[in-house]
């Protein structure tokens, strides 16, 4: 990504959860060097997945159970005031915190906003996404969060132990309500899907997952990008690796959504 920045003008970077595997120091040491290369680079933001808050030790294979609460050591490896003096940086929730954030850019003349949710964001943390989208209607919203939509298509229901919003509840009190939210990113269930549905106002709202944890080497390096395309009214999604040099080719992994954005002449 941040080599090829210039190049396919990338203009942000996403992650979409599961940073680490068990909220360990170690891991977000890890996770912190590795994302440090795109600093400076390539703005990015990121979002908790259950993977990287609320472990507790316990006598399983895993070690410990995972998604319990909400304690996590991502503020301490990933803080607020780093990102807060990024020129794309917009503001966080809580206010001292950076365990959700959203993020504002323009390309070819239209104003973009990423809003970044925990998993299973709390009915507090849907008031104030509500408020900032509400707030920024000019801007063009993508919604990331980590566990929404399974590779069944269907919305999420349940799962984590930790209280909070099902991908459905998230999308009845958010994301349909919202005439600029045009996309939600998820990760979290492993493969991929996409689901395309009317909001309130009658704006298509693309919901697209990509996970690769159950492949080889858990993931090998595949990840996204996504071209849009103003003058065609498209966004094309290209599934890349990086480490082998190659495309995924599925009909699930190279495809393209209609959307409509203002030509640039």
């Amino acid at each position: 990504v941040r080599d090829n920045q210039k190049r396919l003008n990338i203009a942000f970077l996403v992650h979409e959860g599961d940073i680490v595997q068990a909220d360990a120091p170690e891991e977000w040491a890890i996770a912190k060097e590795a994302m440090s290369i795109l600093d400076g680079k390539v703005p990015y933001c990121m979002c908790l997945g259950n993977h990287d808050m609320g472990f507790e030790k316990a006598d399983n294979k895993y070690g410990g159970n995972i998604g319990v609460n909400r304690t996590t050591h991502f503020n301490t490896y990933f803080p607020r005031e780093k990102f807060a003096k990024r020129q794309e940086f917009g503001g966080t929730y809580p206010p001292d915190r950076h365990d959700n954030s959203w993020y504002h850019f323009e390309a070819a003349g239209m104003k973009f906003l990423i809003i970044s949710l925990e998993c299973k964001p709390r009915d507090e943390v849907l008031a104030w996404a509500n408020k900032v989208v509400a707030k920024n209607s000019e801007h063009r919203v993508i919604v990331l969060t980590h566990a929404y939509m399974n590779k069944g298509k269907s919305r999420n229901t349940g799962g984590m132990s930790a209280k909070g919003n099902t991908g459905e509840q998230t999308w009845q009190k958010f994301v349909k309500k919202h005439k600029n939210i045009f996309m939600v990113l998820c990760g979290h269930h492993a493969g991929e899907a996409v689901r395309t549905d009317a909001g309130d106002h009658g704006n298509l709202v693309h919901q697209v997952l990509s996970d690769y944890q159950h492949l080889n080497n858990g993931g090998e390096s595949w990840l996204r990008y996504m071209v849009f395309e103003p003058n065609e009214n498209k966004i094309k999604v290209y599934t890349y690796n990086p480490a082998l040099n190659k495309f995924r080719n599925l009909p699930s992994s190279r495809f393209d959504l209609d959307y409509p954005m203002k030509r640039v002449e």
